[in-house]
């Protein structure tokens, strides 16, 4: 990133071009996209840098929405193991009851614990994921606002280099 940037400051195109060919990093694909398009009118590679920054962003989101997903799932697979903990505890209650007349606690015991652990099993799933996905939510807003800063940094100094060469052109002609 820092070599292509600094290849581009410099007005050293086909080096920061190659840097970015070399580059196997989103921001690497996005300027890559850039570059080729350096002769474009400034709108058009604005709308290219939004294509590539589009597509480089739901790339990078990817996994983030499995982990959301994970994190959301767990708790309701750990209560879907607490209400059948549960059937099955008033069920042996029942069946114990109409047995001897009197509720099993053991068997009380047993099913609360089987209910409480689903619980617990869904809660140690979930929280550290969801953690995980906030953290790499954060991270990837944080690294879609550096490219998007970064991009449009190139596509500004590509603006400037042709302001100044068309500049160029025209000062022969004044002399």
């Amino acid at each position: 990133r820092r070599q292509i940037l600094s290849a581009a400051k410099d007005g050293d195109w086909d080096v920061a071009s190659t840097e970015a060919e070399r580059s196997e990093t989103a921001f690497g694909r996005i300027a890559t996209d850039l570059f080729r398009v350096r002769d474009w009118g400034e709108t058009q590679r604005r709308e290219r840098l939004q294509e590539s920054g589009k597509r480089e962003a739901a790339e990078l989101e990817r996994w983030s929405g499995v982990i959301g997903t994970v994190a959301t799932i767990a708790p309701l697979m750990g209560l879907l193991g607490t209400i059948v903990g549960m059937i099955d505890t008033f069920r042996s209650v029942q069946t114990t009851a109409i047995e001897t007349g009197m509720p099993s606690v053991p068997d009380m015991a047993d099913g609360i614990w089987q209910a409480l652990l689903t619980t617990a099993y869904g809660l140690t799933v979930a929280i550290p994921m969801l953690l995980l996905y906030r953290f790499l939510q954060g991270r990837t807003n944080t690294l879609v606002v550096e490219m998007e800063e970064d991009a449009m940094g190139i596509v500004n100094l590509l603006e400037d280099g042709r302001r100044a060469k068309a500049r160029d052109a025209k000062e022969p002609e004044a002399k």
